[in-house]
């Protein structure tokens, strides 16, 4: 299936690893391990080798996460930035 700007997507759309990993721009490792967390949503399996999750489901967790504040983030993990005038004044 090609996929280019006008593809739309429902959120019954079955996603393997690789898509996941680019909606979410998690490395495949990080998904594998946060789903054995349980900081990922698991996915269904639909045999020994295949795995699967729904889009729907991905994007309500994106949204639960960044409403949330990031749940999941160390908060070693934040990055503040303070801007300070160096105008003389």
């Amino acid at each position: 299936m090609e996929v280019n700007e006008t593809t739309q997507f429902t959120d019954d759309q079955l996603l393997r690893i690789d898509a996941a990993s680019q909606l979410t721009t998690l490395s495949k490792s990080c998904i594998n391990l946060w789903v054995a967390q349980g900081k990922f949503p698991k996915p269904a399996t639909l045999s020994k080798t295949v795995k699967v999750w729904r889009l729907g489901e991905l994007r309500s967790w994106m949204a639960d996460m960044f409403q949330h504040e990031g749940p999941f983030l160390e908060s070693s993990a934040v990055v503040h930035i303070n801007r300070t005038s160096t105008g003389g004044q």
